[in-house]
């Protein structure tokens, strides 16, 4: 039984890869999502940037700059920003902050969901975020439980006689963007190393209203990026 376990797993773990390697631009494979059109545009701007930047340069592409954020406070340590936009794609705009905080010297993003605006934190400059403020929000993309964000969409691997899921681990990069008048959330970790596989992913994900995260597309690369400029000395 467990030789016959074992061998299914193998072939499971082969099957996965001869599928992940058929979407492939650049240094980036879509692994998940390609018939979906969102999906095969990223592709094309992820590898695109990896080869010419070595990064996502999310400011260079309207598919980010489409959202207005204001900035609410840049300080040592942290940066919060503020937009007005429909990220649960309900019909109706809600407050979207997005929060950054170090997490050993280097920025790691959150975002807080006001549906409809609903005890949203005020614009500056009478801006204020504290616990009771983050309390108040009716939806939360990030602080996943173990600092992980599991992709489930994938077979798990094996590791001894424990069975995980892949994952995006760390510190995150979490920005929203629009495509075809819908709102997604690209989820990253640029610092990431490689799995155990040799691949490091990417995932975009939609906000649906109940706060649940629907996934959409991973992308797998082997490379490892590094964005000093975040870096707080």
């Amino acid at each position: 039984m467990k030789q016959r376990r074992k061998g299914s797993g193998l072939l499971l773990g082969l099957l996965w890869l001869l599928i992940a390697d058929v979407a492939t631009a650049g240094d980036y494979t879509l692994v998940v999502g390609k018939a979906a059109a969102v999906c095969q545009h990223m592709l094309k701007i992820l590898s695109e940037d990896l080869k010419a930047f070595g990064e996502l340069k999310y400011d260079q592409h309207e598919e980010f700059t489409a959202i207005e954020w204001t900035l609410a406070l840049d300080d040592y340590c942290r940066r919060d920003q503020l937009a007005q936009f429909d990220i649960d794609n309900d019909g109706h705009d809600d407050t979207v902050l997005k929060n950054e905080g170090c997490l050993r010297g280097v920025l790691d993003d959150s975002i807080f969901i006001y549906t409809e605006g609903k005890n949203a934190p005020q614009p500056p400059p009478h801006f204020v975020f504290d616990v009771s403020v983050a309390k108040r929000a009716s939806g939360l993309i990030g602080q996943f439980p173990q600092g992980r964000y599991e992709l489930r969409k994938l077979p798990k691997f094996r590791e001894g006689t424990a069975e995980f899921y892949r994952h995006v681990g760390g510190l995150f990069r979490m920005n929203p963007f629009r495509f075809s008048g819908r709102y997604y959330v690209v989820i990253d970790n640029p610092f990431q190393q490689p799995d155990k596989g040799g691949k490091r992913f990417t995932a975009i994900v939609s906000y649906e209203k109940d706060g649940h995260l629907t996934d959409v597309c991973y992308f797998a690369t082997r490379t490892f990026i590094r964005r000093d400029a975040d870096v707080i000395d």
